[in-house]
């Protein structure tokens, strides 16, 4: 996927993933989220700036401001991927930001993982596997173990060091 793509599903992962945290409203033993009385689907407005981990992201070139209005109305809307995407983040986070501090990298990376695999450890159809989606060759190369009976890019902590 071309950079500016997978930047504005960042991005677009990011804001939808604070917008449910703001509504979600934790109980003893459940999790709720508000909902009005009227549910209206409108378009949605671009905030003037926006960055990713300290970059600025340029929403005035038309084809990024294009990509992360799709990006924002599809997350927005698709309230089932949201709540998902939103369970997975309060599980796999608390692993997550310990590891990209120590590894020096700004907390909004693990973001970078939501999108790459939506935090599932499961292989896409080129091969890419785990929560950072390594290609085979590409975990190799950078040390981690592949074979038949062990495959490290599934392993969350090492997959990480190796994202970092």
């Amino acid at each position: 996927m071309p950079k500016i793509m997978r930047l504005c599903s960042y991005i677009g992962v990011i804001a939808i993933i604070s917008f449910f945290m703001k509504g979600v409203e934790k109980t003893k033993n459940d999790t709720h989220i508000s909902t009005s009385d009227k549910y209206e689907i409108q378009a949605l407005q671009l905030p003037e700036n926006l960055d990713l981990a300290g970059e600025r992201v340029p929403i005035e070139r038309q084809h990024i401001r294009e990509r992360m209005d799709r990006e924002l109305l599809v997350n927005t809307y698709w309230q089932s991927n949201g709540l998902l995407l939103l369970k997975r983040a309060n599980k796999y986070f608390p692993i997550l930001e310990p590891l990209l501090k120590k590894y020096g990298l700004p907390d909004d990376f693990k973001y970078l993982a939501v999108a790459e695999s939506a935090l599932i450890d499961e292989t896409s159809s080129a091969g890419a596997a785990g929560m950072w989606h390594f290609m085979r060759n590409t975990g190799k190369e950078y040390g981690m173990e592949t074979n038949r009976n062990v495959d490290e890019r599934y392993h969350i902590e090492k997959s990480t060091k190796v994202a970092a």
